[in-house]
């Protein structure tokens, strides 16, 4: 149900009928029950991060390392460098350097 709608439904003047709450409640636990499932999915798979990337090293998909500067995800198992060719996403940028630095 969008915004607008429910906009709507706070100004109507309709009495609420046991069946209405029934409806509502039977949506919104079956909107829990498959986020509940999505969570548990990702819980079972934690981020892995492999420190700093090594040229040569074989990277597994889902793993993650950092490469001048910034946060990569392997896309697939490769041994190419970040940000060459699409087994690699860029996850975080690297940020600009603060004023000190050299």
């Amino acid at each position: 149900m969008g915004d607008s709608n429910m906009a709507e439904l706070s100004k109507s003047t309709t009495p609420v009928t046991v069946g209405m709450l029934t409806d509502v409640t039977d949506v919104l636990l079956a909107g829990i029950k498959k986020l509940s499932g999505r969570m548990a999915e990702l819980e079972k798979a934690p981020l892995v991060y492999e420190g700093p990337h090594e040229a040569g090293k074989v990277y597994d998909k889902g793993q993650f390392t950092t490469h001048n500067g910034s946060l990569w995800h392997c896309n697939y198992k490769t041994a190419s460098r970040p940000g060459d060719g699409p087994a690699w996403t860029l996850a975080v940028k690297r940020g600009a350097d603060g004023r000190d630095a050299k």
